[in-house]
C-alpha cells in the first residue's frame, strides 16, 4: 500500500515542486498522511479525519521543515562534483 501511494504521491508532488517547491513538499505530506490515517482508520476503527489531521501535522512540519536542508545538501554535494 505504502509503496503505491509513496509513489503517486511523490510523483504529484514532483510536478508541483517543479513550479512551487513547498507547495509540492506540503502536497507530498497530504498524500503521505492521508494513506497512513487509512491504514490506522482501518486497523483501530478511529476516525480518519482525527487521524489524518494529526498525521498531517507531523508530516508537514517534518518534511517541509527539510526542504532547506536538502537544497543545502543538493548545493554542497554539487560543488563536490556528485
Amino acid at each position: 500500500w505504502m509503496p503505491l501511494t509513496d509513489s503517486g504521491g511523490g510523483v504529484l508532488a514532483a510536478i508541483v515542486a517543479a513550479r512551487l517547491l513547498y507547495a509540492g513538499a506540503l502536497l507530498y505530506a497530504v498524500t503521505t498522511a492521508a494513506a497512513v490515517a487509512l491504514m490506522l482508520t482501518v486497523l483501530t476503527g478511529l476516525p480518519f479525519g482525527t487521524l489524518w489531521l494529526s498525521v498531517l501535522l507531523s508530516e508537514a512540519i517534518i518534511i517541509v521543515a527539510a526542504v532547506p536542508v536538502m537544497r543545502r545538501l543538493h548545493a554542497m554535494l554539487k560543488d563536490m562534483g556528485y
